[in-house]
């Protein structure tokens, strides 16, 4: 009984030595790796704490370092310590942010740790998409048909000849016809004396 009970406290203790092992790997560090990590926090002050080997599975929210002092541990010769907002940190368990993706601090002061990521990207919520409700699209109504053409009457034309009108056509008519006969007497007569003109003097004195 005295033997298992003393196995089992010997286990708990390995336990609980891994544990403080694991959860204090970069928290106590020395003077230079303390002030380089400063540097960092001031420079890049966008940080996530994520702590894998004490079983966290997610990062936690981003957080911005608004103070970052340095606490020296008499009881640990010199030692220091790096405070955040006010709060101790574990190097092996805080990630920056630099170029777009959160890099482990221990690893960039190059403190040795283990069983930690290099680099981490936290899950960005998004919210869920809303879908909106589609409009209702009025169809117009179709155009009423065009009303037929009115039928159209033939269209019947008249010409009027008043009876002054046609006596000056008759005159004109008449003149032209008299204008003509005349031309045709005086073509004649002047045929015919040209024909008496052109008689021989002998013809005449025979008929003497």
């Amino acid at each position: 009984m005295r033997q298992s009970t003393s196995t089992l406290l010997a286990f708990a203790v390995v336990l609980l030595g891994t544990s403080i092992a694991h959860a204090d790997q970069c928290q106590l560090i020395n003077k230079s790796i303390a002030a380089r990590a400063k540097a960092e926090l001031e420079l890049h002050p966008k940080f996530v704490e994520y702590c894998e080997l004490c079983g966290e599975t997610t990062p936690g929210a981003p957080q911005v370092a608004t103070e970052v002092t340095l606490h020296a541990e008499p009881d640990f010769g010199a030692s220091r310590e790096v405070f955040v907002n006010g709060q101790s940190i574990d190097l092996a368990y805080t990630f920056v942010e630099k170029g777009g993706v959160f890099r482990n601090l221990a690893e960039l002061v190059h403190c040795e740790a283990h069983g930690v990521s290099s680099v981490i990207v936290p899950p960005t919520t998004t919210p869920p998409a809303v879908e909106l409700p589609q409009a209702a699209v009025e169809v117009p109504p179709p155009a009423p048909p065009a009303p037929p053409l009115p039928a159209f009457a033939p269209t019947t034309f008249y010409i009027s000849t008043s009876v002054s009108d046609s006596w000056w056509f008759l005159l004109a008519g008449g003149t032209g016809a008299i204008t003509g006969a005349l031309a045709t007497l005086l073509i004649v007569l002047a045929a015919r004396r040209r024909r008496i003109d052109l008689r021989p003097r002998a013809v005449e004195l025979v008929d003497r």
